[in-house]
């Protein structure tokens, strides 16, 4: 397997749509005035050029990551671009359809910046312009017309999403449905396409005469709304993009876990460490794993160079809208205290994995609950998800 290392990139809208264009695959070709490639080679550098140059200029700035063959990229020095943190690659401009051959895999979306004049829409997940996909959509009312395109092979998708929708028809997973159109899949033969194709007509077949979603807003707090679909009562959060749980093992083999008081509950609560992604002003469209990066910073005091996706899953479908994504922090190292933010009180706890089990049965005697999120971490360790 080749080895890699992993570059950034800060673009403004009309880039990124030629990108997009080229299924996450490819850099655009340079024009006559620019010389140079440039990718970056560290996040937080990218985000500065995103949000102070190509917000401003376009109105609208993203971060892209990718990997690429380490070997290839060796013949290209770093070059400093004034503070020591500013180091770039130059690559010629006539180089870069070569460079474009050794990137290995996707081209990845992780942040974007919208300017003060910028009128399109961000998709919460994907951060791509909801106008660019027709099967986009933040309404809350049923879509049949982008279903019906399902149903043409215009948005192909994985059958399998098709064969769930039709099992579970609740207004969270028509919802869900609507936004998982937006996620591409490739690699397909062309009789796997046709499946998927058939259980997209399925799927407009059975709307063909399904009601719209009949939502009520019933109240609505600082940080919570109250809805009522049909007879069904149901919570969301305002002012979020989503909700992380970070499954964190350090060096030393020990789970990091938080507990804090938890004011619904009237107890303390053993947790694994997880928060909000885009609630904080400014920052309403943050990556999934951007925000599980900060949040277990804040919770824990550690630092993970790479956050892996596990799986995702609702929180409680009966009382709330809420579906948590689950991801591994890798390569961990301590740099802070941690214990929240001004508004919490944390305590951070590091349980060796040995003696996990009989800690937190401990902790169940003294009377704190215990987060059945702990139990889905050890699950991904026991399968040994990292392999």
């Amino acid at each position: 397997m080749k080895q890699t290392t992993t570059l950034f990139r800060p673009v403004g809208l009309k880039e990124l749509e030629l990108i997009f264009k080229s299924g996450m695959d490819t850099f655009p070709p340079r024009l006559p005035e620019q010389p140079i490639f440039y990718p970056v080679l560290n996040k937080e550098y990218a985000a500065q050029i995103a949000k102070e140059w190509n917000a401003k200029a376009d109105d609208v700035g993203f971060v892209l990551e990718f990997d690429v063959d380490s070997a290839y990229l060796s013949r290209f020095k770093p070059q400093i671009v004034g503070g020591k943190q500013h180091e770039e690659l130059w690559v010629p401009a006539k180089e870069l359809a070569e460079f474009n051959e050794h990137i290995i895999g996707k081209i990845r979306l992780l942040e974007a910046f919208k300017g003060m004049e910028y009128k399109d829409q961000l998709d919460c997940q994907t951060l791509m312009p909801l106008s660019w996909n027709p099967g986009l959509s933040n309404n809350q009312t049923l879509n049949k017309e982008m279903l019906e395109k399902v149903a043409a092979a215009e948005h192909e998708q994985w059958s399998t999403w098709a064969q769930h929708f039709l099992e579970n028809q609740t207004p969270e997973n028509l919802l869900r449905w609507k936004r998982q159109l937006a996620t591409p899949y490739d690699l397909l033969t062309e009789e796997e396409k046709e499946v998927d194709r058939h259980w997209a007509r399925k799927v407009a077949a059975v709307l063909e005469n399904a009601p719209g979603l009949d939502e009520n807003v019933l109240h609505e707090g600082r940080f919570l709304r109250m809805k009522k679909t049909g007879k069904w009562e149901y919570v969301e959060r305002t002012k979020t993009s989503g909700i992380v749980g970070i499954l964190a093992v350090t060096p030393e083999n020990k789970l990091l876990l938080v507990e804090q008081f938890r004011p619904p509950l009237g107890k303390k609560v053993i947790e694994i460490p997880a928060g909000l992604a885009g609630d904080i002003k400014g920052s309403e469209h943050e990556a999934l794993a951007v925000a599980a990066q900060r949040e277990l910073l804040e919770e824990t005091g550690y630092e993970a160079k790479t956050m892996l996706y596990l799986t995702e899953g609702p929180a409680s479908a009966g009382l709330s809208t809420e579906v948590i994504s689950f991801f591994q922090a890798l390569e961990l190292k301590k740099v802070e205290a941690g214990g929240g933010d001004a508004s919490e009180s944390i305590v951070v706890h590091e349980i060796p994995l040995e003696g996990l089990e009989a800690w937190l049965e401990g902790k169940r005697t003294e009377g704190c609950l215990i987060d059945y999120k702990i139990y889905t971490a050890l699950y991904f360790l026991k399968h040994n998800t990292n392999d």
